[in-house]
């Protein structure tokens, strides 16, 4: 498949068409390692938009600017596919398409996922905390 515009935005089932071109394009989840491990998309490798060596462990999996690349993160709301999106076509990739809804939207659609480690379990926090209430921000991390 061969993206029109710079930096085109997939839904689920345009991504699972894509997926199947002859040869796929190069499918990039880019959250960390760690949540790499826990679940992805079948087919992708890991290049996290967060670390320093993003653009060249890239340029390791795709040397041709005009590859086509396929981005995805966790999904809305968060921005990690959009920010790798548009590193790349910053860096030169002519041919970068972003799945913005990510794994919850894959998921959501009923798409499998594939996973090597159980999800991790929350840190059991035990004891005093001192808070400093002028510092501090409460938000709502569920929001959507």
């Amino acid at each position: 498949m061969c993206f029109i515009q710079p930096m085109k935005s997939l839904t689920a089932p345009e991504l699972r068409d894509s997926l199947s071109a002859n040869p796929p394009p190069l499918l990039v989840h880019v959250l960390p390692e760690e949540h790499f491990a826990v679940r992805r998309l079948a087919g992708a490798v890991n290049a996290c938009t967060y670390e320093t060596a993003f653009l060249d462990k890239i340029r390791e999996l795709a040397p041709s600017p005009d590859a086509p690349i396929i981005v995805y993160g966790e999904g809305a709301p968060s921005l990690d596919s959009e920010d790798a999106a548009a590193k790349l076509v910053a860096a030169g990739y002519s041919n970068v398409a972003d799945f913005r809804g990510g794994l919850r939207e894959w998921e959501a659609a009923g798409f499998p996922l594939e996973a090597k480690l159980p999800p991790p379990s929350a840190p059991v926090l035990d004891g005093p905390f001192q808070i400093d209430v002028a510092a501090s921000v409460i938000r709502d991390s569920m929001v959507r």
